[in-house]
């Protein structure tokens, strides 16, 4: 997954013009300044700039600004985010994806006046929909899947929708439809599902069937045009027992939509290996040892290694009292808390 460290990276090409053009990456919500290196001193209220922008597909350009004022024909979605700095460059907060393209810095003598410049910005945008996560978690735990695209402002995430698409599965489930559960979703789920302070979906008890690919949706408002989403993909461990007369069965599998699973059961820092009497390797996804009775004593001296992706955790067969894994270190706004929204409290 790309990461960008500062929040967008300039590049300056050099090119024979006075003002070359200017290239900005900038990930999707994040805000950018789009810089006017050829503006004109002595501006008052940057009223001698303007600035165009032209969509990718090479549509026609459309002024964003004209001589230092929002155009009137500037959608209010877009308009509520567009500020001039103190040097007339151009501030977009929460850049979405429909906003990469080319802006031009226009320069006049005066208000109304003869054209004098012009200097180029090109701006891209990575969309959360390419920057998908991964979540492990052990059967039985909560889990909490943050939503890093959430719109800001809103009320009782009502332009928050959350879709599900099972491991092994191919249709579509949508869990949450603009901030209420939807209605066809199992009472079994809907009554461990709530939605957090910022939007994330914290799923309780978590079990094998619940693993798959949920996104978050992000909406202009109740029933607005599609913004942006962003992926989790929630791998579930599960760590079973089962007593023969003579023997006892460890099992541990791992229920994933992912590729590249590798499961492997560990005594005492060892990794068992098909050499090892009683190891049988089920799948790529599943593993079992059977001990013999004289080994019954010792099953907490095993844990089991699971990798899904770049991410490997360890489990213990000895089960940890009220412990839960889930996402809140990478969002700790996402934590447990007892606020959920109560509009979840039962199904719509």
């Amino acid at each position: 997954m790309a990461v960008f460290t500062p929040v967008f990276l300039l590049l300056i090409l050099h090119c024979a013009d006075s003002f070359p053009s200017q290239f900005v990456l900038v990930r999707e919500g994040a805000d950018t300044v789009l810089i006017c290196p050829n503006v004109e001193p002595g501006q008052n209220l940057c009223r001698k700039t303007s600035w165009t922008f032209a969509p990718p597909s090479g549509s026609r350009a459309v002024e964003v600004i004209r001589l230092g004022q929002i155009d009137s024909r500037v959608s209010e979605l877009l308009s509520e985010r567009l500020t001039l700095t103190e040097q007339c460059g151009l501030r977009i907060q929460h850049v979405r994806p429909q906003e990469a393209g080319t802006f031009q810095c226009e320069q006049y003598e005066s208000e109304g006046g003869s054209f004098i410049s012009e200097s180029i910005v090109h701006l891209s945008v990575v969309s959360y929909s390419s920057l998908s996560r991964s979540v492990l978690v052990r059967e039985g735990a909560d889990a909490v899947l943050t939503c890093p695209n959430v719109e800001p402002g809103q009320s009782l995430c009502r332009k928050t929708t959350w879709t599900f698409v099972p491991a092994g599965g191919s249709r579509t489930v949508e869990l949450i439809s603009l901030g209420q559960i939807n209605s066809s979703v199992s009472e079994l789920l809907s009554e461990r599902l709530t939605l957090t302070e910022q939007c994330g979906l914290r799923i309780q008890h978590v079990r094998p069937q619940e693993a798959g690919t949920f996104q978050c949706e992000q909406y202009e408002r109740e029933e607005g045009s599609f913004i942006s989403q962003s992926s989790v993909h929630l791998s579930v461990v599960s760590l079973t027992e089962e007593e023969e007369e003579q023997s006892l069965k460890l099992r541990c599998a791992v229920s994933s939509r992912l590729p590249g699973v590798t499961v492997r059961l560990i005594l005492q820092g060892r990794v068992l290996n098909q050499n090892n009497p009683g190891l049988q390797q089920i799948s790529q996804n599943e593993v079992v040892f059977t001990l013999d009775h004289f080994l019954h004593q010792n099953k907490h001296l095993f844990t089991c290694e699971v990798t899904v992706g770049d991410q490997t955790e360890v489990f213990s067969f000895e089960r940890e009292n009220s412990k839960s894994r889930d996402q809140t270190t990478t969002n700790p706004t996402d934590a447990p808390d007892s606020e959920d929204r109560t509009a979840l409290g039962s199904k719509v």
